[in-house]
Formats: C-alpha cells, sequence, structure tokens
C-alpha cells in the first residue's frame, strides 16, 4: 500500500483530522493520525495530510480547495556514515 500527502486550504486555522477528511471527501480512518495536520504555509492558508492509501486520493483533486496527491518518499541518511 502506498500512502499519499494531499494539502487542503483551510482559511479558519488548522482542521481536525476529521475537518480534513471531509474536505478530501474520505473516511477519517483514510487519514494517517500519527502524521496529523501540519502546516505548509501560513500565508496561503495549506496544510497537509498523509492519506495511508494513494487509492483513496482518486477524485479528491478536484474537490475544491485540495491539492495532490504528492509522493512520499521514505527520508534516509544519504552517503556513508561518518567515523
Amino acid at each position: 500500500m502506498r500512502s499519499a500527502l494531499m494539502t487542503v486550504h483551510s482559511e479558519h486555522g488548522p482542521p481536525t483530522i476529521e475537518e480534513a477528511a471531509r474536505h478530501l471527501g474520505v473516511k477519517t480512518s483514510a487519514l494517517d493520525p500519527g502524521f496529523g495536520v501540519v502546516l505548509l504555509d501560513p500565508d496561503k492558508c495549506l496544510y497537509s495530510v498523509l492519506l495511508q492509501d494513494a487509492e483513496d486520493a482518486k477524485g479528491a483533486e478536484k474537490r475544491e480547495g485540495v491539492e495532490g496527491p504528492f509522493s512520499n518518499p521514505p527520508i534516509g541518511p544519504f552517503g556513508q556514515p561518518r567515523s
């Protein structure tokens, strides 16, 4: 299962997980509660949420104030460890 990042626009401050799910048109259980709602750009009122399954993103990008899906590659060390 592949995850996907989505952005939601909220001028009323950070949305709750439940509000973000409604905005995306998905069930609350589709969002990763450990990731939560992350502020991306305060000037544009953009927040990011993580869909646990990228398949749930289908159609969400057509909703007003939603963008994505964006990939969520794993982040790890680069290069050889220093001694």
